[in-house]
This record gives structure tokens, sequence and C-alpha cells, in this order.
């Protein structure tokens, strides 16, 4: 398998995060740049093959290229080609983005090698709200897609279009026979966000403990755990009542809070409760198996922008779950009444709230019943013959 990140944003960041992904599946990983890349700590600075291989067989992980300042170019087409012969996972950044979060690129961008199986393209959804002339890398070039002024703030529109024009539709021409993914990343500076897995249910409309089971593969409490994953919380926590979900979150040094408290206002006390250094917090249900990471990662971006306020995950202006709050309701959170839930709050301060539209309409659906269960689980397939595996669900 071979993966090519491109676009800007967090192409390092993400290949970091699937270096580990693999290395975790016993897999051995081989990253390195089709044009220039940062030296990282332990990078092997060296155009000998049989060097780098030697690395790849002791470590299982390696990161290489030729020295060039303080960063590293591209290997000679014949030491790349046989190191990927020898690894199970090749990682090439192939694009560079002088640090912004969006670019447009030249003719000659990005550098796909042949044996591409995958072609990543990163986006930064930081840069929302943000003048565009301090944000995207080529400015001048993506005007002739969407006119604006340097001082324009960027939109979710134009990001898409970005993208669109600048990526996915040239490389579909120029690459037919490879894959082509979008990936939306986020880099909150200092910004603290903490995330509330809410895993309190009894599931007695379902009939049994509904967390622990499997949809696609994998349990629905499992689900949230890894979409929750990753750098985008600096603190996660499972508010549960059930002893298999503690020890299923425990044995991934997933921090737990277990409580025998009956309502739906005392899972969110508890939550909050150890939150409180937190500058905001997203509270997540555990019942919406096709809840995308990158529908958190859109929230959190448009909660960065102002650092206050609410909010809600929507779609075409539908109103559900997961909700985000800023830390200045963290105390009306603690005093809930009693079975009332956060959405209560929406009510009360409807002009602090914001919509971030999710990626999915799905997403939204949650599982209360068998009968949910059974519907929801015939869309995934039904949708699945018309389009390829994974492209439309995604699921995690």
């Amino acid at each position: 398998m071979v993966k090519a990140f491109v676009g800007a944003g967090g192409k390092t960041t993400l290949i970091r995060q699937e270096a580990k992904k693999y290395l975790e599946q016993g897999c051995k990983v081989f990253v390195t740049t089709s044009t220039h890349m940062y030296i990282e700590e332990n990078t092997l600075l060296t155009d000998n093959a049989d060097q780098i291989i030697n690395e790849l067989e002791e470590k299982h992980y390696v990161m290489a290229g030729i020295a060039d300042g303080i960063k590293m170019r591209a290997l000679s087409g014949e030491t790349y080609e046989k190191v990927c012969a020898f690894a199970d996972v090749v990682l090439v950044e192939a694009d560079g983005s002088k640090h912004m979060p969006l670019k447009f690129p030249n003719h000659s961008e990005p550098v796909i090698y042949d044996n591409v199986d995958e072609i990543i393209v990163v986006y930064g959804l930081h840069a929302l709200g943000k003048r565009a002339c301090e944000v995207v890398h080529r400015l001048y070039l993506s005007k002739k897609f969407y006119p604006l002024k340097d001082d324009t703030l960027i939109t979710e529109e134009y990001m898409e279009k970005i993208v669109m024009k600048g990526y996915v539709e040239p490389l579909q021409k120029k690459y037919p026979d490879k894959e082509i993914y979008v990936q939306p990343n986020l880099y909150l500076g200092n910004l603290k966000l903490g995330c509330v897995i809410m895993a309190s249910g009894m599931s007695r409309r379902f009939g049994k403990n509904k967390l622990l089971e499997e949809f696609h593969g994998k349990t629905l409490i499992q689900r949230v755990v890894d979409i929750t994953d990753g750098d985008l919380f600096v603190k996660r926590l499972v508010v549960t009542r059930n002893v298999q979900v503690k020890e299923l979150c425990e044995k991934q040094h997933v921090d737990v809070v277990f409580h025998d408290f009956p309502n739906r206002n005392d899972t969110v006390r508890l939550g909050v409760g150890a939150m409180q250094d937190m500058d905001g917090c997203i509270f997540c249900p555990c019942d919406q198996p096709l809840l995308k990471k990158e529908s958190l990662m859109r929230m959190a971006a448009i909660f960065s922008a102002q650092r206050s306020g609410i909010v809600r995950l929507s779609f075409g202006g539908r109103q559900g779950a997961p909700i985000l709050f800023g830390k200045e309701y963290f105390q009306e959170l603690s005093c809930l009444p009693e079975k009332a839930g956060g959405s209560i709050l929406v009510k009360k301060y409807p002009d602090k709230l914001l919509l971030a539209e999710a990626f999915d309409e799905l997403e939204l659906w949650d599982i209360d019943t068998c009968q949910d269960w059974e519907m929801l689980n015939n869309l995934v397939i039904n949708n699945r013959k018309d389009k390829k595996e994974g492209e439309l669900m995604c699921l995690q």
C-alpha cells in the first residue's frame, strides 16, 4: 500500500497518525517524500537502499530521504523502488505549503509516484474565518476559480472549492487509476478542548445494551472511542454505568467515570466536572454509528474562531448531536434540571448557537430501537451497492 499526502494544513501530522496505526497492525512502514520534507528526530539521511531496508527490518519503521538543509529531499528512483518492495506500507509527503492551511498548486504540483495507490488531499479547517492572504499558499492562482480579495474571510464554501478545483478534479483527470480521498485537518494552537462520551444509557427501547452490539464490524462504543481518538481533544472521558463498557475503555487507556446515578443530567454533571480546565467541551453520544471524526473537527474549527458559544452538529437545518459548549456554560451544565440534557441551554441561548454542517445526513441518525438498527444497516448496504467500499459512509 502506497499513500501520497498532498495539499496543506497537516500532511506531516496525518502521516504520523497513519504510521502509528499501521505499526500497531504489525506492518513495516516507510515514510519519505517526493519533494521536500522537514527532518524529524531519527530520520535516516541516506540514499543507500540497503541501509534503509536494514533499519526497516530492525525497527519496522523508517523515515528516510537525502539531506538538503533543514529539510530532506526525495530519494533516487532506484532507492525508492527498492525500499518500497520491502515495506508493507509507504507514506509519501508529495506537496509543500509553506505552513499554510490551504494551497492552490501550480502545474508541476503535487509530485505523485507511479506506484501510489491512494492520494489523500489534506486541508486545514483552522483557515475558517481567517483572511485569505494569511492562510492560502499561492492565493493568486485560486482567484481565477473563486474571485475574492486578500482580506476576504475564508468560508467553508471557499475551502471546498479550492480543494476540488486545485486538487481533486485535476488529480482525477491525471490519475484515473488512483483512489483520491479528501481529509480535513485541524490545528487548534493553545485552545484546549475536552470530550465527554455519554455512555450511561440503559438501552431500554433496544432491549439489550446496544453499545456492545456490532454495527459493520465494530461495537457502538468502539466506534465513538475511535472517532474521538487523536490530537483533537486534550482530555477525553467516558461516563458510564455499564461494567463491560468501563472495562473495554480502560483496556484502551481511555479515562472512565463509573457511576450509578439515574439521570442524563447526572452524566453531564460528572463529565463537565472533569473538564473545568478546558476552553470548551463536546458531549458526544454513542448511538450514532455513522458520526465522523471530520464532523467533530468541523465543530471544533467553528468554535475556535471565537472560543466561546455553543456549536451543534446539523444537516440541512436539522439539529442534532454532538453539542460543543464553551467554558462559560460549564457551571449551568453542572446544575441542569433532573433528567435534562445540554439541549436545554441551546434553547435558553439561541443567539449563541452556531451550526456545524455534518458531512453526511446519516451522521445524525441515532439508534434507539432494533428497527432503527435494521433501517440504518439497510441504508448503508444499499448505498454501498452504488459506490465504492467506504467512499460514502467512511465507517470509522
